[in-house]
């Protein structure tokens, strides 16, 4: 246990040093955030008539979204496909191997470790939101308390799944490169395609992006497909234990 945990502490602090991941991650969390509020706050002081407060209820679901489905998912795949990709990108996974480590103990310490930068810029995300959505909202509607907590822990958790598939991803690919692209255009584009796609019928609910907006609190908008919460808790598992799993089997099988 403790050399597991040892592991997991090493492939942390790989992450934590690759500043230029960091940076963007909270460019697209943090910074996307505070540009929005930048901007409805001035819109709103120049024309009150036309734009509400910069906080309320409203602000409140989409910046929700934001960082549960959009740019909060883009920066959890950047850093999951970092953590599975990039020992086998630089050419180091030989020099872990002939240490003795296990293959699979190798690529089990990648998923908590990257889960710890994630969850970290997700949770200044969200802590932002709520402090901006309270300070700013004027004599608009605001969330409740349980409905901010369970705000909070639908990011956290859709934010968690993406990483762990990137990760996952990561680790099959061998590439940075091609597994970002890739999980980036499925998530953004592809899956939303999808979810679009009526022909498709029940087929639509195996979408990981389906099951995340079912489960989001407060209003889902356009792009939910109808589906039991249960069923979208199954999928999101599914996802989650599939992709883990074809990142081990990919590590313990691969050319060192």
């Amino acid at each position: 246990m403790t050399r597991l945990r040892n592991m997991v502490a090493a492939d942390l602090l790989k992450l934590r040093k690759k500043r230029t991941m960091t940076w963007w991650a909270f460019l697209l969390t943090v910074g996307v955030l505070i540009a929005f509020y930048a901007y409805t706050l001035i819109a709103h002081a120049t024309d009150p008539l036309h734009h509400g407060p910069a906080g309320g209820l409203e602000h409140w679901g989409n910046a929700m979204s934001t960082l549960g489905l959009d740019f909060g998912t883009v920066a959890a795949i950047m850093i999951g496909v970092e953590a599975g990709a990039a020992e086998f990108a630089d050419g180091t996974f030989k020099e872990l191997v002939v240490t003795g480590r296990s293959r699979l103990a190798l690529f089990a310490s990648r998923i908590p470790a990257a889960l710890i930068v994630t969850l970290c810029v997700a949770g200044c995300a969200v802590l932002i939101t709520t402090a901006a959505t309270f300070a700013f909202a004027g004599g608009d509607p605001t969330p409740s308390l349980s409905l901010v907590l369970q705000g909070a822990g639908w990011v956290l958790l859709s934010n968690a799944v993406v990483c762990v598939v990137a990760v996952g991803l990561g680790a099959l690919m061998g590439s940075r490169s091609a597994a970002l692209i890739s999980l980036i255009a499925w998530q953004t584009i592809a899956s939303r395609l999808l979810m679009q796609t009526s022909a498709l019928g029940g087929a639509r609910k195996s979408v990981l992006d389906a099951a995340l907006t079912q489960l989001k609190p407060g209003p889902v908008g356009s792009r939910a497909v109808a589906m039991s919460s249960l069923l979208a808790v199954i999928v999101i598992a599914l996802w989650a234990l599939i992709a883990a799993g074809v990142g081990a089997w990919r590590t313990q099988t691969r050319d060192a």
